[in-house]
């Protein structure tokens, strides 16, 4: 064996444990965006209930938070990697309301810079995610999205069929 493909006993538990901290991060981040939601349902900023002309969309968000925390950890927890991609889809667009709506506060004050900003963190570590389990979940060689539409694109119906 080379240098480079030896495995040292060290470096696999290593791997080992560093695998398990992601694990239990991605589960945290799960369930910091279940609570998120929870909040945001039952105890609203007043500036936000203030903003909003359609109280529909804290439910709204609010349910987006709660489902796609649950399922985002529920999926890293158990493995199946689509209640995690959901997941996190859902989680992705419930922050993106959440910062459309607390976005429209910085009209009157910068005292929402901050929940802005780290409101995009939160989505920016989503989207990170969901692009990792992406590149995990691609097969090398495989057709991507735009070229099997562009196949679908070019199917004609045979002339019998349009009678």
């Amino acid at each position: 064996m080379t240098p480079n493909t030896e495995t040292h006993p060290t470096s696999a538990k290593r791997h080992a444990a560093l695998d398990a901290l992601l694990r239990i991060i991605d589960v945290t981040v799960g369930l910091a965006v279940l609570a998120s939601g929870v909040f945001a349902i039952v105890a609203t900023p007043p500036s936000v209930t203030a903003t909003i002309s359609l109280p529909l969309f804290v439910a709204l968000w609010g349910g987006l938070l709660i489902a796609g925390g649950f399922s985002s950890a529920l999926g890293r927890l158990t493995g199946i990697w689509i209640l995690e991609t959901t997941g996190i889809a859902a989680a992705g667009f419930g922050a993106l309301i959440y910062l459309v709506i607390v976005s429209s506060l910085l009209v009157n004050s910068l005292d929402a810079a901050v929940a802005i900003t780290l409101i995009l963190v939160a989505l920016l570590a989503l989207l990170r995610r969901y692009v990792e389990l992406q590149m995990l979940l691609s097969e090398p060689g495989q057709r991507g999205f735009i070229v099997r539409l562009q196949a679908l694109l070019r199917v004609r119906t045979v002339a019998s069929l349009r009678d």
